[in-house]
């Protein structure tokens, strides 16, 4: 068998450098798209977000004007005593509807769809800690505070209990101080929509 040649010899190195070079080139690349596109996805989902949150404090604002006006209606009927106004066996829950809530509890929902698609996406371990950690409170509060604030309302006005005319001032009180807890809890929701958007680099 002859010996390569060392014009062969630097032909073969060459050409084998030449591959390798080709594959590292080829990964470095497929990676840098992948990190183009996944920064792109993060500055698409932060917009989303960014639109999410304006839209839900646009929505509580209005949540806020409407509770206002349904607490003030809840305690002028307290004050004027619900006995009075309650005729034998009827309804305690038809009453307060009609007389507080004639427009119904809530006319529209807090979002966070956009929210929950971006911690299921690989963009989310792209973003900073701290931006993270701040949408998270954010979206805590929407749910931990308004929105189970909101519930216990509901549930007082469809529990069974309620419906009984000999738990009428009960009632009455209940759902006044589930108001009251679900307004502070908008007004703190509020002041943190407007904190995060005005603060947060989206």
């Amino acid at each position: 068998m002859s010996l390569i040649s060392k014009q062969n010899l630097a032909k073969l190195l060459f050409e084998s450098g030449m591959i390798v070079f080709s594959v590292f080139l080829a990964l470095f690349i497929n990676e840098y798209r992948k990190d183009i596109q996944t920064e792109h996805y993060k500055d698409q989902a932060l917009a989303k977000i960014k639109v999410e949150l304006t839209q839900n404090l646009r929505t509580l604002e209005g949540y806020q004007v409407h509770h206002e006006q349904v607490l003030k209606k809840l305690e002028a009927l307290g004050n004027e005593g619900l006995a009075s106004r309650l005729p034998a066996g009827s309804n305690v829950i038809e009453l307060i509807m009609s007389e507080t809530m004639s427009n119904g509890l809530i006319q529209e929902i807090l979002d966070d769809t956009a929210w929950q698609a971006f911690r299921t996406s690989s963009a989310y371990a792209e973003v900073e800690f701290e931006r993270v950690m701040r949408l998270s409170k954010v979206y805590s509060t929407q749910a931990r505070g308004v929105e189970a604030s909101l519930q216990t309302v509901i549930d007082t006005l469809y529990a069974r209990e309620s419906l009984q005319p000999e738990n009428s001032v009960v009632t009455l009180q209940l759902l006044t101080n589930s108001m009251r807890e679900l307004l502070a809890q908008e007004i703190y929701l509020i002041a943190l929509y407007q904190k995060t958007l005005s603060e947060i680099r989206f």
